[in-house]
């Protein structure tokens, strides 16, 4: 359910976004030569530049932003449903493709486009992709409030996952998701018949391995609905073990005890031993060769000491 709305609120988002982008390019031309032409503190010219060469940069400007963004995250949904992380990542994104893009015309092209009207495109974009996400969260929660487009949810279960899952779905309205009843250990008897009664949409499960009679009751139960069933794994009894979730091919997994050191990983740390106790030979190099020395004056034999072993 949370993969649907990232789907469709992250193609609308995404579409948005390159309409701001290329509607404040269009707008900081005019404002900066028209609009702050007389400015005292700005560099004077006598004719505008050619606007020409400043409408040819659009494709690459919606390619930059929409790569841009998408590159540093700005759309996931974790990123998306926090406000704080959610600022961060968009003015993070922002910035790094601005910088791009100013060398990207710096080094590509010989004409030197105004620092001026870049500075009011980067000031307009940030701006208005902020004001959107607010705005059009807004709008969402009030339709969802209303039941326009709002899904009904019915959650059973316990346990921590589960309720910080509902917890999110209540705080968050936007996502569409309507969690009318919330139903622990001591309605499991009646849920079946409850959930019939109620006819969600979405079926939210949450239920620990000691209740998997429950479970199995109503995925049996509920078979021939159209109903959304979603269920939430439960490996609290494995958190001792660093239990983790993944996907591989569509199926889901649960990894136990995962090594950090796989792939690049261990790569890496292989990299960084030998750049490590390369630097350290260097640096007690010479203490090496004192103590060597000081081995062959005061002793009889070779420096190293070799002897067979039995065993």
């Amino acid at each position: 359910m949370i993969k649907r709305y990232q789907n469709s609120a992250g193609v609308m988002t995404r579409v948005a976004d390159v309409m701001i982008v290329i509607a404040s390019w269009l707008v900081a031309y005019p404002i900066r030569f028209n609009v702050l032409r007389g400015v005292s503190f700005l560099p004077g010219f006598s004719t505008p530049p050619a606007e020409g060469k400043y409408l040819a940069l659009l494709p690459l400007l919606a390619i930059l932003w929409a790569g841009g963004l998408n590159f540093f995250g700005v759309y996931r949904y974790d990123r998306v449903i926090r406000r704080s992380t959610e600022i961060f990542t968009l003015l993070r994104a922002h910035l790094s493709t601005l910088v791009l893009f100013t060398a990207l015309t710096f080094f590509i092209t010989e004409y030197r486009f105004s620092r001026g009207v870049i500075l009011i495109f980067g000031v307009q974009v940030l701006f208005l992709c902020w004001a959107f996400r607010v705005l059009s969260r807004k709008i969402l929660r009030e339709l969802f409030k209303r039941g326009v487009y709002s899904t009904k949810v019915i959650a059973i279960g316990e346990g921590r996952d589960f309720e910080f899952l509902v917890g999110q779905l209540k705080r968050y309205p936007e996502l569409g998701m309507d969690v009318a009843m919330v139903m622990g250990p001591k309605d499991y008897e009646t849920s079946l018949e409850r959930v019939l009664a109620e006819r969600p949409k979405v079926l939210l499960l949450g239920l620990s391995d000691l209740h998997r009679d429950v479970q199995n009751r109503l995925v049996q139960g509920l078979k021939d609905e159209s109903m959304d069933i979603q269920m939430i794994p439960d490996y609290s009894g494995y958190l001792a073990l660093g239990a983790a979730t993944e996907s591989f091919g569509g199926v889901p997994l649960i990894v136990l005890n995962a090594s950090p050191l796989f792939g690049y990983q261990a790569w890496l740390k292989r990299g960084l031993d030998l750049v490590c106790s390369g630097i350290g030979i260097l640096i007690l190099l010479p203490l090496f060769l004192a103590l060597a020395i000081l081995v062959k004056l005061t002793s009889k034999g070779p420096i190293l000491y070799r002897q067979e072993r039995m065993g």
